[in-house]
């Protein structure tokens, strides 16, 4: 029988520990924000379509190492899918505040 994503989390969790993981979650945010400079350095967005671009796919394997961290941390932390979407609708709320902001200083 086939696991599902939440249930290889938990047993990662259990098998590593939480405090193991939250690190590994550390670690794999700062890999990716070194994929993405790496990328700045070595190739342009112009390239982001490129699926042979080496860069691109280092930024593509670190994304996907945080999203399966950020599955763990969910589950470490026992947030709940309302809690996640308010949270995540005030966030992007105050995105949209921000741009707007943005785009009335660039007016004048």
């Amino acid at each position: 029988m086939r696991q599902t994503r939440k249930q290889m989390y938990e047993k990662a969790i259990e098998l590593w520990g939480a405090d193991n993981q939250v690190n590994q979650a550390i670690e794999e945010l700062q890999e990716l924000g070194i994929a993405l400079n790496k990328f700045r350095r070595n190739s342009s967005y112009a390239e982001c379509r490129d699926s042979y671009n080496s860069y691109r796919g280092n930024v593509l394997e670190e994304i996907a190492d945080v999203r399966q961290m950020i599955g763990q941390l969910i589950l470490i932390f026992d947030f709940k899918d309302p809690e996640l979407q308010e949270m995540s609708d005030i966030v992007l709320r105050k995105l949209q505040r921000e741009m707007d902001h943005e785009r009335e200083k660039r007016r004048g």
